[in-house]
């Protein structure tokens, strides 16, 4: 039981998204561990207003996720290094509703509380989102408008930023990361790190080659340094199936022009090797 009483005592819905402007899709809500120890959430779901069980997660003090209507929409003005641990069933109603968090499959209460539209206007359809005033307020005062505040949501996200200044579209479509708007083979993932328009096919930024000898051979990429939250690594493949990473032996900046980080790489290679290379990016676990 104390795991329960940890999670009664620590777990809070902290922000609500219930009525975004643009739609039903940028909803989201984020809970946030007010207590002082970290929190097993593997056994925690909403039961009441949305449906979301929660995974294998453990969330330090004062960490905070969020949970999306929409991952793709969330990601767009939220960008990727926020943490959505992921998509919720049904979706929050737009006239207040009942909210139930509790630990499954006993049905033990973590906190319920009933938010409502009239509490602040521009929450209700006028782009504001929902947080609470002060976090270690008793659990009845979540019931109350005074325990909540209103927020915009600014789009200040490297990613998203890019997403608005080389599309001028927050739309699923074209803004995702794994989308690709100008069909050249590139997502916007990929195009984000080395810096390239999404919009201009054909642009070159992958791995170029520079040299080669028995023993070695050195290519040339860039990299966007707004791109910090991402992993990426050189692979190779002897028939586009079968990839593994590279030996990298340097990876070195050979200049900056602004936010792009011009480099060259070194890798080991054997005389009689035919491989593939590739620049395989994605977001950090």
């Amino acid at each position: 039981m104390a795991d329960l009483l940890e999670l009664q005592n620590g777990l809070r819905v902290v922000r609500l998204h219930f009525d975004p402007a643009e739609g039903t899709e940028y909803e989201y809500v984020e809970v946030k561990n007010v207590g002082p120890t970290s929190l097993d959430l593997s056994k925690v779901r909403f039961a009441s207003g949305i449906d979301f069980r929660f995974p294998k997660i453990t969330l330090a003090i004062d960490e905070s996720v969020s949970l999306a209507e929409n991952r793709v929409q969330y990601e767009t003005v939220h960008g990727m290094s926020t943490p959505v641990i992921g998509q919720y069933d049904e979706k929050l109603s737009n006239d207040g509703e009942t909210l139930r968090l509790e630990i499954s499959p006993h049905g033990f209460l973590i906190q319920e509380f009933r938010y409502e539209e009239t509490w602040h206007p521009s929450a209700d359809g006028g782009g504001d989102y929902l947080k609470v005033v002060d976090e270690d307020a008793t659990s009845d005062a979540w019931n109350t408008a005074a325990q909540w505040t209103t927020g915009t949501d600014a789009i200040t996200d490297p990613y998203a930023l890019w997403i608005q200044s080389n599309l001028n579209t927050l739309e699923a479509a074209t803004a995702a990361r794994l989308a690709d708007p100008d069909r050249d083979g590139l997502t916007n993932l990929i195009e984000w790190f080395i810096g390239l328009d999404p919009t201009n096919y054909g642009e070159s930024g992958l791995l170029e080659p520079v040299a080669s000898d028995p023993t070695q051979a050195t290519f040339r990429y860039t990299r966007n340094l707004d791109s910090s939250g991402l992993i990426y690594r050189i692979q190779e493949s002897g028939d586009l199936i079968n990839w593994r990473d590279a030996i990298v032996t340097e990876d070195m900046s050979t200049g900056v022009s602004g936010n792009i980080d011009h480099r060259e790489v070194t890798i080991e290679q054997t005389a009689d090797s035919r491989l593939f290379r590739r620049l395989e990016v994605e977001t950090a676990p």
